[in-house]
């Protein structure tokens, strides 16, 4: 079984790269030029572009791929459902691997930009997929090497991480075993973790947090960093607290969600996102508030409960 499970993996890739490369073949009448019969190798990236913070979305955009102003790559979108988001980019190269591709994007109105973010090349690397594309920045927002999210089940409030100090610090449930935790996680465009020299998969990989947990994240663009993962149980027997003074229901939920509290009357009330980012605020006037929820995204997020001395309690929220 194992065996076919390979075999089919390896036909999958075969499969992305003779479709990717076929698309750069069509895409060579742009400005942009690339002649792959003078290349050796190549690599492909499945991405996004985001200007000023927007995902581009349009057919006639593309995207090119540059070694020392040379273009080794360049393609458009490609239509998937309507949408004109993801770009399937193959790079060429002469060189196995160790060159700094750089990327420029030109959008509609033949506006260029030159994007923020580098890759390495690495021969029949593949970064990105259509499930969790590469971004392509315009203005660098994290570096390469960045833990942008991460978070554990067990946790009573939004992970605190640190990008200049590399660190990230997790309050969990009183109770909760610290020696086979399971994160969910969110790097970089492209990057990779590495816990004592094994490959980490977001909610797949488990770890002894009883003591600090080094990751180890390789940056798209070759450049690493160690994080420092440190995981506290929480002593103060607040999820009891919570559960006894505040009900949140559905949970997990979909569409909306009803607080309940005659504990709470006057708080403010705040759905955040996992790092920290208010979505939603609203104030508890009566013993029941029903919030909609259904634009947001499926994950892990947090209700606070604020007073007017701003106190807070957290309320775990799943929405599915």
């Amino acid at each position: 079984m194992t065996d076919d499970r390979s075999k089919i993996k390896n036909m999958k890739k075969q499969i992305l790269v003779l479709t990717l490369t076929a698309i750069s073949f069509i895409s060579f009448a742009q400005p942009w030029t690339v002649n792959p019969a003078e290349y050796e190798f190549t690599m492909n990236i499945i991405g996004q572009v985001s200007i000023s913070g927007t995902i581009e979305d349009n057919a006639s955009n593309y995207i090119g791929a540059f070694v020392d102003d040379v273009c080794v790559g360049v393609c458009s979108h490609v239509e998937d459902a309507g949408e004109y988001k993801l770009f399937y980019l193959t790079v060429y190269s002469n060189q196995s691997s160790d060159e700094t591709v750089e990327f420029k994007f030109v959008d509609a109105s033949e506006t260029e930009t030159l994007i923020s973010n580098t890759v390495v090349f690495e021969s029949d690397g593949i970064i990105g997929d259509a499930d969790a594309p590469f971004i392509w920045f315009d203005t660098e927002e994290y570096a390469s090497t960045d833990i942008l999210e991460f978070s554990f089940n067990e946790q009573v409030s939004p992970a605190e991480i640190n990008t200049t100090a590399h660190t990230v610090s997790v309050l969990v449930e009183n109770g909760t075993d610290l020696t086979n935790l399971i994160p969910d996680f969110l790097l970089a465009p492209g990057a990779t973790a590495e816990v004592n020299s094994v490959q980490q998969e977001s909610g797949v990989t488990a770890n002894d947090y009883s003591s600090d947990v080094v990751y180890v994240i390789n940056g798209a663009d070759e450049s690493t960093a160690n994080w420092t993962i440190t995981v506290t149980v929480d002593e103060s027997g607040i999820d009891d607290f919570d559960s006894e003074m505040v009900s949140v229901y559905p949970n997990p939920a979909s569409d909306y969600i009803i607080i309940s509290s005659d504990n709470f009357i006057n708080y403010h009330v705040q759905i955040i996102d996992q790092k920290g980012k208010i979505l939603l605020t609203n104030k508890l006037l009566e013993e029941n508030l029903k919030l909609s929820i259904s634009e947001l995204s499926k994950g892990l997020y947090f209700i606070i409960f604020v007073n007017e001395k701003n106190e807070k309690l957290f309320h775990k929220l799943i929405i599915q």
